[in-house]
């Protein structure tokens, strides 16, 4: 992107000094630029951490014993269930499918942001915004509805807020400035 920009000088271009006749401004046209950064290689590398983890966190204890794998294709976990949640008597729980779409996104995202290209950091906020959805309603269930008497929330899905939260705000800081460039003048 580019803008023109005028700059004006009391002394024209290559008169040595010299006042131009009455002393008027010449106008002499210049271009400012807008660059932006996309290459974070430290955010970057933070944020395809976090996604690992977050893919990782499915194959943990996430409630009652069972991995966030395992709710994904068994039905021994509520009454209405299919791969990307369940579902009993006012318990909604998601599955690991989320986990591991959200993991891969928030990865990918990582990876353009160490290579350069442009919106991973969109990638990665809208990713992190949503695991941070699915990991809080995972956890205010397990904690409200008492899945099974004394459970909690497992160390899969304590993981998977961890890393999602960490995504976010590497999200966040990693967010590149326009940085304003003149350049030479026509």
């Amino acid at each position: 992107m580019s803008e023109r920009g005028r700059i004006y000088s009391k002394y024209p271009e290559g008169a040595g000094g010299a006042p131009s006749a009455g002393g008027y401004r010449q106008e002499q046209s210049w271009y400012k630029s807008y660059v932006r950064s996309t290459k974070s290689p430290v955010s970057g590398s933070v944020v395809v951490v976090s996604g690992v983890m977050m893919l990782l966190s499915v194959f943990l204890p996430w409630i009652a014993g069972m991995s966030g794998w395992k709710l994904m294709f068994s039905g021994q976990f509520g009454s209405s269930h299919n791969f990307l949640f369940s579902y009993s008597e006012g318990l909604f729980f998601f599955s690991g499918f989320l986990a591991v779409l959200f993991g891969i996104l928030v990865a990918v995202g990582g990876v353009m942001r160490i290579v350069g290209w442009e919106n991973g950091e969109v990638l990665i906020l809208i990713s992190s915004v949503f695991s941070l959805i699915v990991v809080t309603v995972n956890i205010v269930m397990a904690y409200t509805k008492g899945v099974v008497p004394f459970s909690s929330p497992g160390g899969g899905v304590w993981l998977f807020a961890v890393f999602s939260l960490l995504a976010f705000i590497f999200g966040l800081v990693s967010w590149p400035a326009e940085e304003f460039i003149v350049t030479e003048p026509c």
